[in-house]
């Protein structure tokens, strides 16, 4: 898979499937892949569109060191061949999904900055 050239540097993205696990809705989306990301995090306006209900709020600090409470959601994710059920991710004040270690820790994911290309496996 290519890089998303748009972002300077470039940046590995995918294509993937948020579901909300009770009711089944869901939505399309690209989101960029972050290992220095603790958990995966939506947009809150993505938590809203799929109703999702909160499942715990935690103590979020972020990467200017900066200290807050957000709230956790449980969502099932699916990209290529791989299904993530009941993934407990977060939800902050942004505008695009962020794939973190949570996920990522879960695969085989191979990172060709030279040529700009990315492969994920099932280890």
């Amino acid at each position: 898979m290519k890089y998303d050239l748009s972002k300077e540097p470039p940046i590995p993205k995918i294509e993937l499937t948020i579901a909300n696990p009770g009711t089944k809705e869901s939505v399309k989306c690209v989101g960029p892949l972050d290992t220095g990301a603790d958990f995966t995090v939506l947009p809150r306006k993505l938590v809203s569109d799929l109703g999702l209900k909160p499942a715990r709020e935690i103590e979020v600090i972020d990467i200017y060191g900066r200290m807050s409470y957000e709230w956790t959601y449980y969502v099932n994710i699916y990209f290529n061949t791989f299904s993530f059920e009941f993934v407990e991710v977060l939800a902050i004040p942004q505008d695009e999904v962020i794939i973190g270690r949570d996920i990522l820790n879960n695969v085989k994911l191979i990172l060709n900055g030279k040529k700009l290309r990315f492969e994920i496996f099932d280890p």
